[in-house]
């Protein structure tokens, strides 16, 4: 992202502060939980998915419907908090600039060695190949089709947009340290994935370190997003075979 001045010489407003890029990704991250509990009600009310109030959440066409449409609003949220604040625009905000091939390609060899690191020493500790939630949910998608644009496509554009593109983004433009910079959407993108267990979550965060790197040194959102949908769809896919 590129900086510039008012015509009166002072600093223009460009992007939201620290405080307050970490406020508006808390309150973004509310009205996706606050959807997801009107959606449940709704589930629930007309008993659809055969799920209980106890599975809830983990019945897969659940979660394809919330994560469907919270992507949607969530990233017309962001866009609106963007216009709001004013002095950039959407793409140059959220650092959505032109992807460069070979750029793409390192960081995939990159992300290859980290899944390969990441899934060896699984291994050795006797990790389960898949989460449980992962099983559950993809035995319960009703429609598989869903829960596949759900977690390939949705998720991984919208956490991407938000925590890497509007977090990062407004940490890195607000002079915050390059450490924490990476380091605080990492950590706060972990804690949310509350449906893993600590081991997992931990990985989860190391994951989210690489894409925040991967962002900040291409400059594109772009190739944290295809990073991103390239494990979720490994993980479906590994899913889908073991069932």
């Amino acid at each position: 992202m590129n900086t510039g001045t008012a015509g009166d010489g002072q600093a223009a407003p460009r992007v939201w502060g620290p405080f307050a890029a970490l406020a508006l990704t808390g309150l973004v991250w509310l009205v996706f939980n606050l959807l997801t509990f009107g959606i449940a009600l709704v589930f629930l009310y007309f008993d659809w998915g055969s799920a209980g109030s106890g599975r809830l959440a983990t019945n897969g066409l659940f979660l394809a419907v919330c994560t469907l449409i919270n992507a949607v609003i969530g990233i017309g949220l962001i866009s609106l908090l963007i216009r709001w604040r004013g002095g950039l625009s959407i793409r140059a905000y959220l650092g959505i600039g032109k992807m460069q091939g070979r750029h793409l390609l390192l960081w995939l060899m990159i992300l290859a060695l980290f899944m390969l690191t990441s899934e060896g020493i699984g291994y050795l500790l006797e990790r389960p190949v898949v989460p449980d939630f992962m099983i559950e949910a993809y035995s319960t998608a009703a429609t598989p089709v869903l829960l596949w644009l759900a977690l390939i496509i949705a998720a991984p554009v919208f956490e991407e947009t938000l925590f890497r593109g509007f977090l990062q983004g407004s940490l890195q433009e607000s002079g915050t340290h390059a450490g924490l910079m990476l380091l605080l959407p990492a950590a706060v993108w972990a804690a949310i994935h509350l449906q893993y267990d600590y081991y997992d979550m931990s990985w989860v965060f190391l994951f989210g370190l690489l894409l925040g790197l991967a962002h900040w040194h291409t400059g594109s959102l772009f190739v944290p997003i295809i990073m991103h949908m390239l494990v979720n769809l490994l993980a479906t896919i590994v899913t889908a075979l073991m069932l």
